[in-house]
């Protein structure tokens, strides 16, 4: 190596760059296989999908409208739409020359969430470093915060993954304070307005530790609180930069006026953190992967136990601390069986019962005993602890009590460094926990900014960054004291590089699970790039989310306006035309279309339902027909175009319709398809519970098809549960029914009596006599009866998802859910399980379909 490049290496950029680097290293290590993937990785097909687009579109219009930033194409015909959600304009800039040269928004996404690991890593490497002076304690402090399993949590979402402007904007904060110059003060604001632009909630979030942060650096260092450099010039970059960021405040106020989009005050209390969030960790951690389990909750914050315990170490061994007495001696070692018993208390709340085995033997057992044990310990450690060490604390603070002696102690860089990361680990913990703690509920109360924030535990990464700082101290003053204790001149360097391998151990996720995305353009959106419009597009299914992500990307390809998107917020229209096409197709949506107004209606029938397509496809007879909807073209196979001729009244037709708009009745399309009977669930949940009532049996396939069948004669696919074809169809089969001799022998009070037992249900004594009164007064007949029975609202909701899920299994398995391959209930029982919990019916219909069983029937 020549001495030019030995000199150059010794520059603070050069090493800078290198350190960069080296983070970059070992997140290659820490995210494996994502490296190799840069071109299409996602964690998910969601959330990345419309950041990709964002960061597009924040490239896009910064050199086509930069006045307009916040006017996207999403959410047509909508203004600030941009301001639905994160902007991210802070890390698109970073990355500008990558679209400059072309690459995919894509793929500009898998680099930045790449980079995202490594640049928090170099922030808090930064920071640790400017507080200690020690670049072994800022290594250790980088990889607690670049890889906490929390990050990994985030990994769909850029914006919060991406938090290295955190400790960079507390650490320019730290050196103006200590040299007031201009240049330091600029870089102050850049920092200040950096943290901003990437993401508002970091914005919200640092406010509050930036602020205490500077309290305590007045009181630490010496006539900081009378400079007028300090004041004049900090008060100058700090307004500069909200100055250059008020215009992006602005947009989230109008967005918040014109259309009344806010969080309330319960979606805030939801997605806080309690405390035993605390202890659940994200999946993708191979350590720590059931840590939680046991547990309930929605936000996964653990952070390991390895940071913490080096936490610690920073407060437990001092700099030039003494030579240990016998007392000192049995103060370790309680404070020792202390943290072995946290740990134990931790474990045991986490896993609940749990063996360990190390290569196959047993090597302990966590349970409810073990939680009692651990709890006895830790307080009767803890009081004999006190009673130990009260004395001397007392004589010290006798001692030292005076405000020379605090100040002087205040103003050390240990105590600095200690003081900082304890304010932003205090802080975003409590900060987390949102309205259960009383300072929270006051901020969200009384000031606006905080009235923006939806996920309060977010603030854990707030938390995080006081963590590594107190992490890598402690680390670096545990490798200290061991050499002191053993006396070996270079033990320190091997013990700091077992923790950082100990650390990278426990918090590595690799090989991390990845999905390959939709990188490409899709014909459909090269050909509507070309396409001139008057309006905008509406793309369906609109529903579940995942459909309109996929929409937002390809909203990069063909930069024209769309209307059905999603983000944080979505707009009126958008809640319409979820609501107008879910399942079946409003007769009524053509006008919304025409109203909107779109030029184009996009339908991926890849992507739609099975049950769901004979009614996407009558809608567009239909209005094929009446001459309001033009095809176009099909794309790409499987994604037809259609003109709104009201809209676009000159688009022309290229290919005939590629299938027969013919009306036929349900029962065609049922005898056709069995997974038809999906089409209209309600029609077919109500038969489901007329056989249920009539004969107290749970209906089976082979009785179910063919009844099903002769109730759907001459119903039309597009008709409500009112339609007069489908209600006299259930008059004749609920007449048939009350002839069978299982129901005829009984009298009325008995009939009416056996039905609601067969319903499983509680009816009011006074609606029971009802039935028997106008049994007997033959104002009913007993075929009426058994149809209001089968139609009583606390009978429709016990047996709404067990009666889908049932028809799930009718339409695209074709079988009992006892039948083979299954032989038992236990499938049918988990499904049933997720459909009580999540109540997403779209989910569940979606695991059928995608199922190898419905493929090989398919096939046939």
């Amino acid at each position: 190596m020549t001495r030019t490049t030995i000199t150059l290496l010794r520059r603070p950029v050069a090493r800078d760059i290198l350190i960069f680097i080296g983070f970059c290293a070992l997140t290659v290590l820490m995210t494996w296989p994502w490296i190799l993937h840069l071109r299409d990785a996602v964690a998910d097909k969601g959330d990345p999908y419309m950041i990709a687009w964002t960061l597009w579109w924040d490239f896009h219009q910064t050199f086509h409208n930069p006045l307009h930033l916040f006017d996207a194409n999403v959410f047509y015909p909508y203004r600030y739409t941009l301001a639905f959600s994160e902007n991210d304009f802070g890390i698109a800039m970073l990355f500008f020359p990558l679209f400059a040269i072309g690459l995919r928004p894509l793929t500009v996404h898998a680099i930045a969430t790449f980079s995202g690991f490594a640049f928090s890593g170099y922030g808090s490497f930064r920071l640790t470093r400017t507080l200690t002076g020690s670049e072994k304690a800022a290594w250790l402090a980088g990889i607690i915060f670049a890889f906490v399993p929390y990050r990994f949590h985030l990994l769909s979402h850029l914006h919060y993954l991406f938090a290295g402007w955190l400790p960079l904007t507390c650490e320019a904060l730290i050196l103006f304070a200590r040299r007031r110059t201009w240049k330091r003060a600029i870089w102050l604001g850049i920092a200040f307005l950096m943290n901003a632009l990437s993401c508002v909630s970091w914005f919200i979030m640092a406010l509050a530790p930036l602020g205490l942060t500077t309290i305590f650096l007045m009181l630490a260092t010496n006539g900081l609180m009378r400079d007028r450099q300090f004041w004049t010039r900090g008060v100058v970059a700090v307004t500069a930069a909200l100055i250059f960021f008020s215009p992006f405040l602005f947009a989230y106020y109008r967005v918040s006026t014109l259309y009344g989009l806010h969080w309330q005050p319960w979606e805030f209390a939801r997605n806080s953190a309690s405390l035993t969030d605390w202890l659940r960790a994200d999946p993708r951690n191979k350590l720590w992967q059931n840590m939680g389990n046991a547990l309930t909750g929605s936000q996964m914050l653990f952070p390991g136990l390895l940071a913490p315990l080096l936490a610690l170490s920073a407060f437990r061994f001092r700099e030039g601390a003494s030579s240990p007495s016998r007392r000192r001696y049995l103060v370790r070692a309680l404070d020792l069986i202390i943290v072995v018993a946290a740990v134990v208390l931790i474990i045991t709340l986490g896993y609940g019962d749990i063996v360990i085995r190390v290569f196959g033997f047993w090597i302990a057992r966590f349970n409810q005993r073990s939680l009692t044990h651990a709890t006895v310990v830790i307080l009767t450690a803890g009081v004999i602890r006190i009673l130990l060490t009260l004395p001397a604390l007392i004589r010290r603070i006798k001692k030292n009590f005076d405000v020379a002696s605090i100040m002087d102690r205040l103003s050390t860089q240990s105590t600095v460094a200690i003081a900082v990361g304890l304010i932003w680990m205090a802080w975003g913990f409590i900060a987390s926990l949102g309205p259960n703690f009383f300072v929270n509920r006051w901020l969200l109360d009384h000031l606006l900014l905080f009235q923006s924030i939806r996920f309060p535990s977010r603030a854990a990464m707030i938390c995080f960054v006081g963590l590594a700082v107190l992490g890598g101290i402690g680390a670096a003053r545990l490798a200290a004291k061991m050499q002191n204790v053993l006396s070996l001149e270079k033990l320190r360097p091997l013990v700091l590089l077992l923790i950082a391998g100990a650390l990278l151990f426990e918090l590595r996720a690799a090989p991390l699970h990845i999905e390959h995305g939709e990188t490409d353009a899709s014909a459909l959106a090269l050909r509507l790039k070309v396409t001139p419009m008057r309006g905008g597009i509406v793309e369906l299914p609109s529903e579940p989310a995942d459909n309109r992500h996929l929409y937002m990307l390809r909203a990069a390809d063909h930069e024209r306006p769309l209307v059905n998107a999603t983000s944080s917020f979505i707009s009126p229209i958008t809640n319409e035309i979820n609501k107008s096409t879910n399942g079946r197709i409003d007769r009524s949506f053509i006008d919304l279309l025409e109203t909107i107004p779109a030029s184009y209606l996009a339908i991926h029938n890849e992507r739609m339902l099975a049950p769901d397509r004979p009614a996407y496809e009558r809608f567009v007879a239909r209005q094929l027909e009446s001459g309001r909807l033009r095809f176009v073209n099909r794309f790409d196979g499987a994604t037809d175009l259609y003109a709104v001729v009201k809209n676009e009244p000159h688009a022309k037709s290229e290919a005939p319709l590629p299938f027969d708009i013919s009306f036929t009745d349900w029962r065609s399309e049922i005898t056709r398809d069995p997974v038809n009977l999906l089409a209209q669930p309600k029609l077919s949940q109500t038969l489901y519970r007329i056989l249920l009532a009539s004969s107290g049996v749970t209906p089976r396939y082979a009785e179910f098809l063919p009844t099903i069948e002769d109730v759907a004669t001459r119903v039309d696919e597009n008709s409500d549960e009112e339609s007069t074809e489908f209600a006299d169809n259930l008059r004749i089969l609920a007449d048939r029914l009350v002839q069978q001799d299982s129901l005829r022998r009984f009298d009325n009070r008995s009939y009416v009596e056996r039905l609601i037992r067969n319903t499983g249900t509680s009816f009011d004594i006074q609606k029971e006599d009802a039935f028997i009164d106008s049994l007997d007064r033959k104002q009913s007949s007993r075929a009426e009866v058994l149809l209001t029975i089968a139609n009583d609202p606390a009978f429709i909701n016990q047996e709404n998802d067990r009666s889908l899920l049932l028809l799930n299994y009718f339409g695209y398995l074709r079988r009992n859910p006892e039948d083979p391959p299954d032989r038992n209930l236990s499938g049918f029982n988990f499904w049933l399980q997720q459909l009580n919990r999540d109540h997403d019916a779209a989910k569940i219909a979606a695991a059928f379909q995608s199922s190898s069983e419905y493929r090989k029937l398919r096939q046939q």
